[in-house]
């Protein structure tokens, strides 16, 4: 990490890659809360109807920004539903909801589905992310 003032901050960390992880190639995802959010947050705007408890229930699952947050992202879409988070949703099950589902209640998709690994905390606010490629054989 590269501070506005003062030296790098280096840490290390272990990303473990699941045994079931498909083969190709997937991501590590090393963010900041807002890129993570982004997507869950966008699903809450565009419905107007949501109630207080679903309410509380996305702004219990907004993570910090003061930590850097490091993911393995895999090519399965992922459906955001108001407060839910339906990740590695398949493609039939996901036409079938859009095909569905009442007008006025969107569904926001994202191509690819982030499992968060860990997380590493700092006295700063983090911003911005980076990504790297792995191969999986």
């Amino acid at each position: 990490m590269r501070p506005y003032r003062g030296d790098r901050l280096e840490r290390q960390f272990k990303v473990h890659v699941p045994e079931g992880l498909g083969k190709g190639e997937h991501r590590i995802l090393l963010s900041d809360a807002d890129t993570l959010n982004r997507m869950q947050s966008m699903a809450s705007y565009m419905n107007r109807y949501m109630d207080l408890s679903e309410t509380v229930s996305v702004i219990n699952q907004e993570r910090s920004n003061n930590k850097l947050y490091i993911s393995l992202l895999e090519a399965t879409p992922t459906a955001y539903y108001d407060d839910k988070t339906m990740p590695s949703l398949p493609a039939s099950v996901l036409n079938v909801m859009q095909a569905g589902r009442a007008s006025n209640r969107p569904i926001v998709t994202s191509a690819e589905s982030a499992f968060e690994q860990t997380s590493l905390p700092f006295d700063y606010v983090i911003s911005g992310s980076y990504s790297l490629k792995i191969t999986v054989k």
